[in-house]
């Protein structure tokens, strides 16, 4: 048996929900990835709308976004562009499957820019996109968007990517 005073989910949940929502108030007010987090999980609760409203949001920035992204700070950017992956799936799919297809889709079009502007030596942010690629499919069955706009905005990306690569 773990004590007391080790970091287990049953030991942290005693502390209670104002406790623990007090200490994730605190950690988000120093750290920006806690901050978003918690603003997407607040986001998802209020509902579909609201949550694709803050991932838009972030996409939004993330395209604008011009500064190089060093080894330093790349894990954190992943972590970054993962959740917003997750969210799409995860929360918004799960009720508002076209809303959800749409935000896939802008969200893969930051492939280009975002590869261009990271140190990607290891794969971690391609692996991101690759991942998105693959919920892009599982999204749209759920969505059932119609078949020539779907294949056109597959054709038009296909050859898109065949220009860059």
């Amino acid at each position: 048996m773990a004590s007391k005073k080790t970091v287990t989910l049953h030991n942290v949940a005693s502390l209670g929900p104002e406790r623990l929502a007090a200490i994730l108030v605190d950690l988000a007010e120093a750290d920006a990835e806690v901050k978003r987090r918690l603003r997407l999980e607040l986001a998802a609760q209020v509902g579909g709308d609201s949550i694709a409203a803050e991932i838009g949001k972030r996409i939004a920035a993330l395209r604008k976004a011009r500064s190089f992204v060093d080894w330093q700070k790349r894990r954190d950017f992943v972590k970054d562009l993962d959740l917003q992956r997750a969210m799409i799936v995860d929360r918004v799919a799960q009720t508002h499957a076209d809303l959800a297809l749409d935000l896939m889709w802008r969200f893969m079009e930051l492939a280009e820019p975002v590869i261009n502007r990271v140190d990607d030596s290891n794969g971690s942010v391609g692996d991101v996109f690759q991942a998105a690629c693959e919920d892009l499919g599982v999204i749209a069955e759920k969505a059932r968007p119609d078949p020539v706009g779907l294949a056109d905005q597959v054709f038009t990306a296909l050859s898109r990517d065949a220009r860059i690569g």
